[in-house]
């Protein structure tokens, strides 16, 4: 049986299988760990290191995602004298679309 040949022609194709890479809602989440901690005006700025401190703490040597989370959490919130939440890594990582276990935070 002869293969189809197919008209479309991507240009890229990509495979999101944790659904992080093309969806990936970490600003809202953050905002209801930190609350109302950080004036508005400094939001972005947050965000913006809070993302800086993840790329530093995938740098290093491996560890589980979610302890990757909690540390970089962990590291801004210092900086900025915010109370960590204990338990973000894990709210981080499970609220993440993602299919199969992960999502369920299993």
């Amino acid at each position: 049986m002869p293969i189809p040949s197919f008209q479309f022609r991507p240009k890229y194709v990509s495979f999101d299988c944790y659904g992080t890479l093309i969806e990936w809602p970490m600003t809202p989440i953050t905002r209801e760990l930190v609350g109302d901690q950080i004036p508005a005006e400094q939001w972005d700025q947050f965000v913006k290191e809070f993302r800086g401190y993840r790329y530093d703490q995938v740098r290093g040597e491996y560890y589980p995602y979610e302890q990757t989370l909690q540390d970089a959490f962990e590291r801004v919130c210092r900086k900025w004298g915010v109370k960590a939440a204990p338990d973000a890594g894990k709210r981080l990582r499970c609220r993440t679309p993602s299919s199969g276990s992960a999502a369920s935070g299993a």
